[in-house]
């Protein structure tokens, strides 16, 4: 008994300085997609086949992470739709890794729209370009393709508008 009361403080220890060890490495990571790093070339699936992924150097491009069944995500994309036309100075791209988006009803207004390109990434490939998992994801890239913006997590276009395009 008197041997297990004294390996109970060095166990802890041993959990404790793992999970230290763990942090320090995970914070000593860099970054994988910083702000103001160039958007690498992909290939993505779409509903026609594959594509390759190049911003539009005659626009700015957004890029959504997400996932149809995540509620955030479908309040985001429902701002997207929203605010369409106020966007139309950007391209617009939505991903997502659910490999059966394309065969699912989507009756959204933004399947319409011209500047909007919505594509299939796999979870592998979403970690190895973005850095991420979380969904919703949002990145803007300028004309050069360069990253100016980025947020995980829900937000209110109307900002995003304010801050990065001329409201109509």
């Amino acid at each position: 008994m008197k041997a297990v009361k004294k390996s109970i403080p060095v166990l802890a220890f041993v959990i404790v300085s793992g999970i230290m060890a763990w942090l320090v490495y995970e914070i000593s990571k860099p970054e994988i997609l910083p702000v103001g790093s160039k958007i690498p070339v992909f290939s993505y699936l779409t509903k026609n086949g594959k594509q390759t992924f190049i911003t539009d150097s005659s626009r700015m491009t957004i890029v959504m992470l997400f996932h149809p069944q995540c509620d955030l995500c479908k309040y985001m994309l429902d701002q997207f739709e929203r605010f369409i036309g106020q966007f139309d100075s950007a391209e617009i791209c939505f991903f997502t890794p659910h490999k059966q988006f394309f065969t699912q009803n989507n009756n959204s207004g933004l399947y319409s729209a011209e500047n909007v390109n919505w594509g299939i990434l796999s979870r592998k490939d979403v970690m190895s370009i973005f850095g991420t998992n979380a969904v919703p994801a949002l990145y803007i890239f300028d004309r050069s393709g360069h990253l100016v913006y980025k947020r995980k997590g829900a937000i209110k276009l109307e900002k995003l508008l304010d801050e990065n395009f001329q409201r109509k």
